[in-house]
């Protein structure tokens, strides 16, 4: 299972509430966020669609990855790419052990889930109940799920941004993760760097 700042095996009722209380449910039968179902169905999406792209001659492969991929195109190509949303599905999928991911998969799960999540709210809501029945038809606050959820978001800077920020004021911030650069700068991540850390302990202590 993929770590993030909240576990995505509970059910998010906050999300649509307002309330910062994961489990603090309005009423019996309310609508609530289904966090891990809306990340594998994303994931779902991108297998397909690459699929897609794979099938296109390679000179468009460049063109549909910046335009799916805003963020992460800048340091993937089409193998990447697919390699990357695969190693996250295959971790997602896992009940045990959970994984830790770094820049190169927080970015392009964020374009994944950018792009997943503007598709879904511009659905009828008939649509949306069959994909998310969970959310009731309810839209879904993009925004807010990356602020609570995500805990690396260093990927949304520029590289001018990123290099300009001393070494200090990068630990202050949190800007720890070994992949931030390559990441930034559009370099293409190892084989190695492709792969999740398998965590040695449960990441979550029993109040999250």
């Amino acid at each position: 299972m993929l770590i993030f700042k909240k576990n995505i095996n509970y059910a998010d009722y906050s999300i649509l509430s307002g309330g910062s209380h994961l489990e603090e449910v309005p009423n019996p039968g309310a609508p609530f966020f289904n966090p891990a179902q809306y990340i594998k169905l994303a994931l779902e999406e991108d297998e397909n669609l690459l699929s897609m792209v794979a099938k296109q001659p390679i000179t468009f492969h460049n063109e549909d990855l910046r335009r799916f991929y805003p963020k992460a195109h800048k340091f993937s190509n089409l193998s990447a790419t697919q390699q990357l949303i695969q190693n996250l599905y295959a971790g997602l999928d896992c009940e045990t052990p959970w994984y830790r991911m770094n820049t190169y998969h927080f970015c392009i799960l964020y374009d994944a889930l950018f792009r997943f999540t503007y598709n879904y709210n511009r659905d009828p809501v008939k649509e949306r109940k069959e994909a998310l029945p969970d959310l009731n038809g309810n839209p879904i606050s993009f925004n807010r799920f990356v602020k609570e959820y995500f805990f690396n978001t260093v990927f949304l800077l520029t590289a001018d941004q990123f290099n300009n920020i001393s070494p200090e004021e990068k630990k202050r911030k949190g800007y720890c993760c070994h992949c931030q650069f390559g990441a930034i700068n559009g370099l293409l991540p190892t084989r190695e760097e492709m792969e999740l850390t398998e965590s040695e302990d449960y990441p979550y202590t029993i109040y999250v």
